[in-house]
């Protein structure tokens, strides 16, 4: 295993295109941490006058929930470092090369999917340091530090499965920017309304159930919405859980597959 990740590492050590989208997410997520918890609100709902400012959600415990949601939206710059990777593989034929030279198909998908597992833990301790960082500067008190803490873990989960999902659609098209395009439209487009059609069932489709581990965190905090407070729900991981073996088991399909002529 070791001897794969660092591979994957050294592979990655001299693409510029993984330094500049690493940084860029990391600068953007840490950029809009400091930004929107400078933002105040005062508007009417439902007849309730609602005023404030973001930075008394900036506090612990709400603060976990809330740098996992924001982290969401970043998430497509670590797709687009998976997508990039794997077809420059198809690309560069760097697959046929490490097949030729002893390197099984197992071993080559078990070294991207270590890949992406470390992007996404990469990601989880970032998460966990602004927003210790950020609850510790805004809070009065650390003595809640560790409540709500599950939203830390369920944000490298729902990272996971999103890379692994986006490794996936490459190994199929093999091509980096059509696999970016058609994730894009998938994630906004195609499952929304496969979700909207399928009813009750589309609430278990991959992104769907990624999307629940990480909940719009303010949804308890509007008077008269009378939405159900968000949480981590057990059966969100378990079939979040399910969806990751499965990418695991097409990308191994996929890769037996593949020619290497």
């Amino acid at each position: 295993m070791n001897r794969l990740l660092r591979i994957e590492i050294r592979k990655l050590k001299n693409s510029a295109s993984f330094w500049v989208l690493s940084g860029l997410y990391a600068l953007m997520f840490v950029f809009a941490v400091y930004t929107i918890q400078n933002f105040t609100f005062d508007f009417n709902f439902n007849g309730n006058t609602i005023n404030g400012g973001v930075r008394q959600f900036m506090v612990f415990p709400s603060v976990w929930q809330n740098m996992a949601w924001l982290a969401s939206f970043f998430r497509i710059l670590l797709a687009i470092i998976v997508i990039t990777s794997i077809g420059n593989e198809y690309m560069f034929r760097t697959f046929r090369q490490g097949i030729i030279n002893g390197m099984s198909r197992t071993e080559f998908v078990l070294g991207k999917v270590l890949a992406i597992l470390l992007f996404s833990l990469s990601a989880m301790v970032l998460i966990f340091v602004v927003g210790a960082s950020i609850g510790l500067a805004n809070s009065s008190s650390a003595s809640r530090f560790f409540d709500h803490f599950e939203y830390i873990p369920a944000i490298g989960l729902a990272t996971l499965g999103y890379l692994l999902f986006a490794a996936v659609l490459v190994f199929f098209l093999k091509k980096s920017a059509l696999s970016i395009a058609l994730l894009l439209a998938y994630s906004y487009v195609i499952e929304p309304l496969l979700a909207w059609r399928l009813d009750g069932i589309g609430r278990y489709l991959p992104l769907k159930v990624f999307d629940r581990l990480n909940t719009f965190p303010y949804k308890d905090s509007v008077p008269g919405m009378n939405w159900e407070a968000p949480l981590v729900y057990p059966e969100d991981v378990a079939v979040s859980v399910v969806w990751i073996g499965l990418f695991v088991l097409v990308l191994l399909a996929c890769t037996r597959k593949m020619e290497i002529r």
